[in-house]
């Protein structure tokens, strides 16, 4: 159950209270600083609900406002001993509080680190936070290969990205990394807030048109509708289907096992009222290429068993080429062995011939 002071603080970054169990205990971790990369590593420095909820307040009114113009507006009000370190910090946990994105998620990291292929995005000093939330979740539309695998979203379930591919499942608090499939570790990460995805779907997001852009979302105090709904979407309709007991069966024991969230296992529906009624026939436009490279890594896993590698051989380009080389050897050696065989019988009639005539 939560806390008085939790319902208040979710009351005011996500527009409505509730028992948010993964959200207050992430919220928590990160004002208190357990377990969290954001922020410089200093002692004893606790942010306080109401600075995180001015923050917020501020970004809904400014969502031009580069980082730099950010920083320096929150630090003249501040009385902390180190202001322009505390102000930053606080800065980059109201957005991933209240956006659920990492604006730092490049922090600790070498120059060339990637993840699934992918420089993690960070607000830049110059970027105002509408850019910075625009880079970190690039639109597509109209894109023929996104509406293909759409179509056969069935083959995309966990249990077959499991059995097929041997893939892992890890939770992320970040947004952006969801779908992101890491090849070094063999792992594809799911953004597991369902309950904060739910809250503002059917809350603050519903204000606004389901195909809204970034800057009327974020003056509203969300993300656009369209994104929520697809991260929703891709977890509990193709990942984790509720009418799929295999694939419940998985989330279920990630829930128990790494802490997902307990409302991953809980199929309320989508509450946008801009949803299209035709929800097969919606198109990702946000999570649709990250879709597609899970759908072509099925296409083109590698071989587990013996005999799957003996298929492959058999299939594969260069053993074509040299079926067609041993067939056209082949041809050659049979042709060659008829003109002589041909030559033989000739050189027997004529003796036969000869024989008949002497």
């Amino acid at each position: 159950m939560a806390t008085p002071d939790q319902q208040n603080i979710a009351l005011g970054l996500l527009g409505t209270s509730g028992d948010f169990v993964a959200w207050s205990r992430l919220y928590d971790d990160l004002t208190t600083r357990r377990r969290t990369r954001i922020g410089p590593l200093t002692a004893n420095l606790v942010v306080p609900d109401s600075q995180i909820l001015g923050i917020a307040g501020l970004l809904k009114s400014n969502p031009r406002w580069t980082r730099v113009e950010a920083l320096s507006s929150l630090s003249r009000g501040s009385k902390q001993e180190h202001p322009d370190e505390h102000v930053e910090n606080a800065l980059d946990i109201a957005v991933q509080a209240m956006f659920m994105t990492d604006c730092v998620a490049t922090r600790g990291h070498a120059p060339d680190f990637r993840l699934g292929g992918l420089r993690p995005k960070c607000w830049a000093c110059n970027d105002s936070f509408v850019q910075f939330l625009e880079s970190s979740f690039p639109r597509v539309t109209d894109s023929p290969k996104i509406c293909s695998v759409m179509e056969d979203q069935d083959s995309l379930k966990s249990w077959k990205l499991a059995k097929k591919l041997k893939i892992t499942f890890k939770g992320t608090n970040n947004l952006a990394d969801h779908l992101l499939y890491d090849s070094r570790y063999n792992t594809l990460y799911l953004f597991h807030h369902v309950a904060w995805l739910n809250a503002h779907l059917g809350g603050l997001a519903n204000e606004i048109p389901f195909d809204s852009d970034m800057e009327t979302a974020v003056a509203q105090g969300t993300l656009p509708p369209r994104l929520l709904f697809e991260t929703l979407h891709s977890l509990q309709s193709i990942l984790f289907p509720s009418f799929d007991p295999k694939a419940h069966k998985i989330m279920r024991q990630l829930v128990k096992r790494i802490g997902f969230d307990p409302e991953c296992n809980q199929y309320s529906g989508y509450k946008h009222k801009g949803i299209p009624n035709a929800e097969e026939d919606m198109q990702y436009q946000y999570w649709g290429e990250r879709l597609v490279v899970l759908h072509d890594l099925l296409a083109e896993r590698p071989p587990t068993s013996k005999w799957e590698k003996w298929l492959r051989w058999q299939s594969s380009d260069a053993n074509a080429l040299g079926i067609a080389l041993l067939a056209l050897f082949i041809s050659i050696i049979v042709g060659l062995i008829s003109i002589v065989l041909s030559a033989v019988q000739i050189w027997i009639a004529y003796m036969a011939w000869k024989q008949l005539v002497n």
